[in-house]
């Protein structure tokens, strides 16, 4: 009987639950850092696309603002040659209101012609392919221009590019769209003095400098119905 209950308490015996327990302990380890890695993963794909994304859309903005820039070069043009033009005729014309009326039909006309002249003919969209052609070649393979035509408003001094939409494509496949109207207007000149002694004031050799000390000709191109997305 004695060896009997020797050997039945060696069956007894409770030393495997150490075993069980490091095995539970492991697994429950081994869940816990998966998720964790999972989570850590995640987290970091989700950093990852939000920089390329960011970085697609500053790279769109980027190519906007230099057709922007364009614009503004041709509005700056525009207004020296309406100023210059409005102030040789400035004793000839009645009143103010004339003056002021000449000076915006002067604008448009300066700025739609030299808009009209960098376009390409005979390109299938002239327009679009002059806005690709300003942003430049490190753009083309990413980059979609669409708009319509100029809506000219001469006597109110203003045109509008409506309906401009940029697409921009990254190389990692991260698409930017921006939707806008670019607003082109005349800057603001007080034609209702009594009498103009020369085209220019004193101290201003040219229309541009007068614009700078008078105007802020950033202010002469601004985006309109702006949409991204």
């Amino acid at each position: 009987m004695k060896e009997f209950f020797k050997k039945r308490n060696k069956k007894l015996d409770n030393s495997g639950i150490a075993l069980i327990t490091v095995i539970v302990v492991i697994g429950f380890v081994s869940i816990l850092a998966t998720i964790i890695l999972y989570v850590t993963g995640k987290n970091y794909y989700m950093k990852t696309t939000d920089t390329k994304i960011k970085a697609s859309f500053y790279t769109a903005e980027t190519a906007l603002e230099m057709i922007k820039a364009d614009l503004l070069s041709m509005s700056n043009d525009a207004f020296c040659e309406a100023y210059k033009d409005t102030m040789i005729n400035y004793t000839a014309v009645a009143n103010g209101s004339d003056r002021e009326t000449n000076y915006f039909n002067a604008f448009v006309d300066a700025f739609e012609a030299d808009f009209n002249s960098r376009l390409d003919m005979t390109q299938t969209k002239p327009i679009e392919a002059y806005f690709k052609s300003v942003v430049g070649a490190g753009y083309e393979a990413g980059l979609t221009v669409d708009c319509t035509a100029l809506d000219i408003t001469a006597a109110s001094g203003y045109l509008i590019i409506e309906d401009f939409t940029l697409v921009y494509t990254s190389s990692e496949g991260y698409d930017t769209i921006i939707k806008t109207d670019f607003l082109v207007r005349a800057p603001e000149v007080n034609w209702y003095a009594s009498q103009s002694r020369s085209a220019f004031p004193p101290g201003a050799d040219t229309a541009a400098e007068l614009s700078r000390e008078k105007h802020d000709i950033a202010e002469t191109v601004i985006y309109y119905n702006w949409e991204k997305w």
